[in-house]
């Protein structure tokens, strides 16, 4: 019995060994498989620490952008003020003039001769003519030529023997 007994613990020992291997193999695949996830989540935080630098550098790029156009457009609407203030400052100066324009007199009458309207214009404090539209030269050359026309209709011979 003690060479059975000596058998039989060999080979529960060898067993055990058979045993213990196998599971000292699951506990390294287990620290492998680990390790390996280990690995991959400091890849993957390490992809998301970038991805996470290069977004608060965007932020910051946009920022200052945003903070540009800020300025861009504060400038421009100064510009706009400014020039409205000119466009005002033209405005009354124009009204002022206008005020202070010397007072003019507007006459229609009709040329007795030629019975066309003339239109002058006097200076309303001195009475005195600016300007006739027509003016009297133009009336006088229309008088003419009225008084030529029946110069020749009256005449014979310059186109006709006789009057019909």
């Amino acid at each position: 019995m003690s060479v059975n007994a000596f058998k039989n613990n060999r080979i529960n020992l060898v067993d055990d060994l058979a045993m213990s291997g196998n599971a000292a193999k699951q506990k390294r695949d287990t620290i492998d498989s680990e390790l390996t996830n280990s690995i991959a989540l400091e890849k993957i935080t390490a992809v998301e620490v970038k991805k996470s630098e290069e977004l608060s550098k965007r932020i910051q790029v946009e920022q200052e952008q945003l903070n540009k156009d800020k300025q861009d457009e504060d400038a421009e609407s100064l510009v706009q003020s400014a020039t409205a203030t000119a466009t005002v400052s033209d405005a009354m100066k124009t009204i002022s003039e206008f005020i202070n324009m010397p007072v003019r007199t507007v006459n229609f009458t009709q040329d007795d001769g030629s019975e066309r309207t003339v239109i002058k214009i006097f200076d309303s404090e001195s009475n005195e003519l600016i300007k006739q539209f027509p003016s009297e030269e133009i009336l006088s050359i229309a008088q003419r030529i009225i008084d030529l026309q029946q110069d020749i209709s009256q005449k014979t011979g310059i186109l006709l023997d006789e009057n019909i």
